[in-house]
């Protein structure tokens, strides 16, 4: 093969592992970032995450609430077992990254409720409590 014969065939090789990589991990690719997050998965994502968030913010203010009680800290205790994240269909990472930041706000609200407890010398009964950190939904 002559040198031209050489550089044409580089060439094309090159092009062609360019777009067999662009095709696989491009915007849209098999295997790449996938592009942007659809816009109704965002939507649905950040409202479930405020919704949610905006209970747990009630329910930690309630329990930092120095007057509060045995059966108010239980109440409390059975409203944060009940608030949970709601699976988005194709959420993806959007989704993940949204349902962590809700998980992370739902520890701190275990560990105020904890304290809360332990605060005023009441034995913690709930499981969850012992052990935010095993707190998954």
């Amino acid at each position: 093969m002559n040198k031209t014969g050489k550089i044409v065939t580089t060439v094309v090789v090159a092009a062609a592992v360019a777009g067999g990589a662009y095709y696989l991990i491009g915007p849209s690719g098999l295997i790449g970032p996938g592009g942007e997050t659809d816009q109704a998965i965002v939507q649905k994502a950040d409202s479930l995450n405020k919704a949610l968030t905006l209970q747990l913010v009630d329910l930690e203010t309630e329990a930092k609430d120095p007057e509060i009680n045995t059966k108010t800290l239980d109440s409390l205790t059975a409203r944060l077992t009940e608030v949970k994240w709601q699976p988005i269909a194709n959420g993806g990472d959007y989704e993940a990254k949204a349902k962590e930041a809700f998980l992370t706000k739902k520890r701190e609200v275990a560990k105020v409720l904890a304290d809360s407890y332990e605060r005023n010398r009441i034995t913690i009964t709930n499981d969850i409590l012992k052990d935010v950190s095993k707190i998954t939904e």
